[in-house]
């Protein structure tokens, strides 16, 4: 019997504490209860039974939910990390790889050695490696291309390309009728088709 939801299950849908006396707890209970752990970013799950004990990893490891375990063990993992006090030690700004390194005036970068990830990151302001260029000067030329980005977005929202020509050209004022001022075709601001009259609009 699950001694949190109380339902006869069999023994292998079960795990067991580690106490004097092992109290059974169905897996979707410990599933639910390692959720709430891990939504609180906390890692440590207690027998439902009240009896204060754990559970063994080999016992959690017989739960279905791996992302669910794996996630949870990274809680743990990054717990006993800030329980050893480790000076020195840095993590990756795009992933979860954390290294002891030197001081950064010996060394700017931090090279990711997480196969999954692999990048190179300034370790003062946490941006992609830009050496040699300084942190300032890659904040203001990331703030330049920025606002590039946006003006050409802007234009590319205004010009439109003549579907006979081909010549582009910019709607300044005036309805979605638009001709072209090259070869004087017609046609609609929206959708680029060709237009003779004003129905194509109603």
């Amino acid at each position: 019997e699950c001694s949190a939801c109380y339902d006869d299950l069999p023994m292998n849908r079960q795990i067991h504490c580690n106490g004097r006396v092992a109290h059974f707890t169905c897996f979707d209970c410990v599933e639910m209860y390692i959720k709430s752990e891990v939504g609180e970013s906390r890692c440590r799950v207690i027998c439902p039974a009240g009896c204060g004990s754990g559970f063994t990893q080999q016992q959690l490891d017989q739960l279905s939910n791996k992302q669910l375990l794996e996630k949870f063990a990274q809680i743990q993992q990054e717990k006993d990390i800030r329980d050893a006090g480790l000076e020195d030690l840095e993590e990756c700004p795009f992933c979860d790889y954390k290294a002891i390194l030197p001081p950064v005036e010996q060394d700017f970068e931090f090279r990711c050695a997480n196969p999954e990830c692999e990048r190179v990151s300034c370790r003062r302001c946490k941006a992609v490696s830009h050496v040699p260029i300084s942190c300032e000067q890659h904040a203001q030329d990331n703030k330049l291309n920025s606002r590039h980005t946006i003006e050409e977005a802007m234009t590319a929202a205004l010009v439109r390309s003549c579907n006979k020509c081909k010549k582009q050209f910019v709607k300044e004022f005036g309805c979605n009728k638009m001709t072209c001022p090259s070869c004087g075709n017609k046609q609609c601001y929206v959708c680029s088709a060709s237009v003779k009259d004003y129905e194509h609009f109603d």
